[in-house]
């Protein structure tokens, strides 16, 4: 904490330190690989073949279980609330996955050029963009589940309000991307066997 490294490594490209060489975050899988390939091309001591391993072992696992949903529900419909870089980071692993319709992405920060969310702080025009949505799926704040509380969620943001969070959860890296996606299959899934799908043993 007395001497900056000089290499950065983040966590959410919303809060970058402005410390050091850039070297890209850990959010999401090809975040990961792609930031240790350019560790790598730095400093010749990183190997970056056991990370691009993990990272190929955790595609393949969450390939499966989604060919799997996939077999018995709809892709879902999506809305996502968060900060820009947690919104675009589950928009694409939810595209990429689960073929999802991402019906609408608030972002509480500024999105900068190019970015297909929306920024907004102002719940009225969130509510406004969620009903419109109709969303299978929120992924957000206990805010954005109030809005459509018969959806699906996956909480991403505070505050979270129905449930106890005493230790960090994982949202970065490899175990991050697989934390994530297995509670969107969760939620999913339990919403549908609710909604009397039929289908008793989805995963």
């Amino acid at each position: 904490v007395h001497r900056a490294a000089p290499f950065t490594i983040g966590t959410n490209p919303d809060l970058a330190s402005g410390v050091g060489t850039a070297c890209g975050s850990i959010l999401g899988l090809d975040a990961t690989s792609e930031t240790f390939e350019r560790l790598a091309a730095s400093v010749d001591e990183v190997d970056p073949r056991p990370i691009r391993e993990e990272v190929a072992w955790a595609d393949a696992r969450i390939q499966k279980a989604c060919e799997k949903y996939l077999r018995r529900f709809d892709p879902p419909g999506v809305a996502i609330a968060a900060q820009s870089a947690y919104a675009t980071y589950a928009a694409d692993l939810l595209d990429r996955y689960l073929g999802a319709d991402i019906t609408c992405i608030a972002a509480r920060n500024d999105t900068g050029e190019g970015s297909t969310a929306t920024h907004t702080t102002d719940f009225a025009a969130l509510r406004d963009m969620i009903t419109a949505a109709e969303p299978d799926l929120i992924v957000g704040s206990s805010y954005e589940r109030s809005i459509v509380p018969d959806a699906a969620f996956v909480g991403l943001t505070s505050p979270l309000r129905d449930r106890v969070l005493l230790s960090s959860r994982t949202i970065v890296g490899v175990e991050g991307a697989l934390q994530m996606m297995d509670e969107v299959l969760n939620a999913c899934t339990n919403r549908n066997r609710r909604a009397g799908s039929g289908f008793a043993d989805c995963l």
